[in-house]
């Protein structure tokens, strides 16, 4: 490769050396940008009636004559939150399962798997699934609170 530090290098011949070649466009499904300028007031009313609907989906609606007011679109569907806690919990969970299976799949292989053990393990990973499932739900009735404390007594023993 030439020395990059030339005067008279130019970029083209830089890009040659290493192959370059430019990514392909996308061809996208609306080629076509249009831009307007509105008004406090226009822009105001434009977001109370577009409802659930972005902005270019309801200006492309009205622009072509269709009712937008009763037409309502789905694809914005902002997710629940969920406590952090429970999601650090579940993820843990979910990473000694993948550790079990992993595990599980090397001895089984080797051919020396023992059943008791992993049975042992899932059954311990389940109680404690069902343990973040009692304390992040309420419990509906007396006999629900009774099944509960049935399976706590059965793994404390």
């Amino acid at each position: 490769m030439k020395n990059l530090l030339t005067l008279h290098y130019l970029p083209e011949q830089v890009l040659a050396d290493f192959n370059w070649k430019p990514a392909p466009k996308v061809k996208r499904k609306r080629p076509f940008t249009v831009a307007i300028r509105l008004s406090v007031i226009e822009k105001n009313l434009i977001e109370e009636r577009r409802g659930s609907l972005s902005v270019a989906d309801f200006m492309r609606a009205s622009a072509i004559g269709q009712n937008v007011t009763h037409r309502e679109m789905v694809r914005r569907v902002i997710p629940p939150r969920v406590d952090a806690e429970l999601k650090r919990q579940v993820a843990y969970l979910g990473n000694n399962l993948n550790q079990l299976t992993k595990i599980a799949h090397e001895f089984h292989q080797a051919g020396n798997l023992n059943v008791v053990s992993l049975a042992s393990e899932l059954a311990y990973i389940r109680y404690q699934l069902d343990s973040l499932i009692h304390h992040y739900t309420a419990p509906k009735s007396d006999v629900e609170i009774n099944e509960t404390d049935k399976i706590d007594e059965e793994f404390a023993q």
